[in-house]
């Protein structure tokens, strides 16, 4: 009865972390990813952050056959993760992607998150391991990455919706409809 109360209550307290405005283009061998996320953090998160702790956000992306049996495998399955933080020694807010060496610096929180939901041709999957004729669907989401954050503040995440932040689901066809 107390799980059933806690994800209700979870449910009901849930708001939209991002607004996904984002289409599919390519380039002559890719398929990228172009748009923008508009990022709502809580304010337990924005906090924390003001604080000097960084805060990841996964982006999934999953692309699939259109016509395929839910059960059917995925065709590809990705995470793209990108870091804010806040250096106080700087007082600039630095956004990079998780696995790249190079931070951009960023006056303000509000230029930061800007930057960190701008999305600029995101290679997605290689043209040539689509099938000519076929019609996909790529789904997209955005969410906090509750893992990244230092062990102490775990528990804290299971236990406050402030920090429980994603997206729902969008989907977008290819090739777009005619």
């Amino acid at each position: 009865m107390l799980a059933l109360l806690m994800a209700t209550n979870a449910l009901a307290n849930t708001k939209e972390f991002a607004r996904l405005d984002l289409s599919l283009e390519q380039d002559g061998e890719s398929l990228l990813l172009q748009g923008d996320m508009e990022f709502n953090f809580s304010k337990a998160a924005l906090e924390a952050l003001a604080n000097g702790l960084p805060l990841a956000v996964e982006t999934q992306v999953d692309i699939k056959p259109v016509g395929n049996w839910y059960w059917q495998s995925t065709l590809r399955s990705t995470t793209y993760k990108q870091e804010i933080q806040y250096h106080a020694l700087s007082q600039h807010y630095l956004v990079k992607s998780i696995g790249d060496d190079y931070a951009h610096a960023y006056p303000t929180q509000l230029s930061a998150l800007t930057a960190l939901g701008n999305v600029d041709g995101l290679k997605l999957i290689d043209l040539s391991l689509l099938e000519s004729g076929q019609e996909y669907q790529v789904k997209v989401r955005s969410m906090l990455d509750s893992e990244s954050l230092p062990v102490p503040l775990r528990p804290l995440i299971y236990l406050s919706d402030e920090w429980r932040l994603s997206s729902q689901w969008i989907s977008l066809d290819w090739p777009r409809p005619q």
